[in-house]
């Protein structure tokens, strides 16, 4: 596997985790949204937020890397219109 086919990997492994955190902790959110506390809202919107930061980190990367085709680009960003 060649250096850049790793580097690939990673940054879609990395956008997949960041993805998942998203839904994780919105799911967890709304499961309890009526027993948290103010705070707890607090909270988890923060953690909802840092799960967003992180996955705009990672497409700020993957623009940048260069290593994806624009149909490569495309088909990620329909991946994750359908995610969010």
């Amino acid at each position: 596997m060649s250096k850049e086919e790793n580097i690939k990997d990673l940054v879609l492994i990395q956008l997949n985790e960041d993805m998942a955190c998203i839904k994780e902790r919105i799911e967890e959110y709304i499961q309890g949204f009526n027993s948290y506390t103010f705070e707890e809202k607090l909270m988890f919107g923060q953690g909802i937020m840092t799960c967003v930061d992180n996955a705009r980190y990672t497409l700020f990367i993957l623009e940048r890397v260069n290593l994806f085709s624009k149909q490569e680009k495309d088909k990620l960003a329909n991946i994750i219109k359908k995610n969010c």
